[in-house]
């Protein structure tokens, strides 16, 4: 299933559909071996790659809030909510914990902006469809609204339930930090930033966001940290492409 993770953003839209009945043929097997941890990423997973098979990247973050909702439906029916109730909590939160949250806020908006600016990708193709002609007071608001769910959507799936299954299934817990930061970089190959740079970058920040979740416990630091960096990627792009 960590496999299945890591490769799904590179593979063709039609070879979804078949990874996710591969998922959804792991998640009983899985239940019924104990598995949990491959249970519960199988159960993201099937719903993840089917709902990205009938749609498209255009509709991001749609494809995660199905698989997420779908995912603590299903666990909640089958009496599977001690694995989600281990990762889904607040954390910690104080002075030490809001420095974290800063830094981790503040050094990847420095990033981002210094790799558009020396790398200047052209992103014209998304005026008119993700960016549509709209006020920017307008387009601004949509930018912080899908920040906040965007952030929360990503971080409940990998720094959530792909980090919380790789920590309790494999006995490195540095390994698991790279497992998902890697499979966290593939996802936005096509992203901001993309190719192999942004995967690169993506790759750094998610071994970041790992690091404070582990630090706060918990995963209100990561999303409001994650929030910031997603908020200078709207900016970036409503500065430049708008």
């Amino acid at each position: 299933m960590t496999v299945a993770f890591l490769a799904f953003p590179l593979l063709p839209v039609r070879a979804l559909i078949p990874l996710a009945a591969g998922a959804a043929a792991v998640a009983p097997v899985g239940r019924k071996l104990r598995a949990t941890a491959a249970f519960h990423l199988a159960c993201v997973a099937c719903l993840l790659f089917a709902t990205l098979g009938f749609s498209s990247w255009l509709t991001w973050p749609l494809p995660l809030a199905v698989a997420i909702a779908g995912y603590l439906a299903v666990t909640s029916r089958l009496g599977e909510g001690t694995f989600v109730r281990e990762w889904l909590r607040r954390g910690r939160w104080d002075r030490g914990m809001l420095a974290w949250i800063a830094v981790t806020a503040i050094i990847p908006a420095v990033a981002l902006v210094l790799w558009f600016e020396l790398t200047h990708p052209d992103y014209s193709h998304l005026r008119g469809t993700i960016l549509p002609p709209w006020p920017i007071p307008v387009l601004a608001l949509g930018v912080v609204l899908f920040s906040i769910v965007n952030a929360a959507l990503e971080e409940l799936v990998y720094r959530g339930v792909l980090l919380h299954a790789l920590d309790t299934s494999i006995k490195s817990r540095h390994l698991a930090l790279v497992i998902q930061a890697l499979a966290f970089g593939i996802a936005h190959i096509h992203g901001f930033p993309r190719g192999i740079t942004g995967v690169a970058l993506v790759f750094i920040y998610g071994i970041m966001m790992g690091i404070v979740r582990r630090i706060a416990g918990g995963m209100l630091a990561p999303w409001l940290a994650h929030i910031f960096a997603d908020v200078t990627i709207g900016a970036i792009l409503l500065v430049n492409v708008v």
